[in-house]
């Protein structure tokens, strides 16, 4: 999955003119997803790598605390960083190019799944308001 996210990010990311990119993973957990990319990236696109950022965000400052402790990033702490972020109220530290929400969308509330013009909608389960 790392590998194809990566390729996907990649081909995104190099149609774009921009000499740095910020990609924001919500939710890591245990943060393998971001080691799983960050190696792709790194051996498939060295060049892309070295222009990204890699945000990784918690809720939890905890649990940031264990994830920046952790040897396996240590490969690529040069492109990381650690960063609390609240996904019912996000306030990014910069602009996103990419945000990867693959283990949080499934624990949201009904209420915050629907974004428009920045602006939560709250819904039922229905889909009524």
């Amino acid at each position: 999955l790392g590998g194809r996210l990566a390729d996907a990010i990649g081909l995104s990311l190099r149609q774009r003119d921009k000499p740095h990119f910020h990609l924001f993973e919500v939710g890591a957990g245990s943060g393998l997803l971001a080691l799983h990319i960050l190696d792709a990236l790194a051996k498939r696109d060295p060049r892309l790598y070295c222009l990204i950022t890699f945000h990784i965000t918690e809720q939890h400052p905890e649990m940031l605390a264990q994830l920046a402790k952790n040897p396996l990033f240590e490969r690529h702490s040069a492109r990381l960083v650690y960063e609390v972020v609240d996904i019912t109220a996000p306030h990014w530290s910069v602009v996103p190019d990419v945000v990867i929400f693959s283990y949080v969308l499934d624990s949201l509330p009904v209420r915050f799944m629907r974004v428009k013009e920045n602006s939560s909608k709250r819904r039922s389960p229905s889909g009524r308001r």
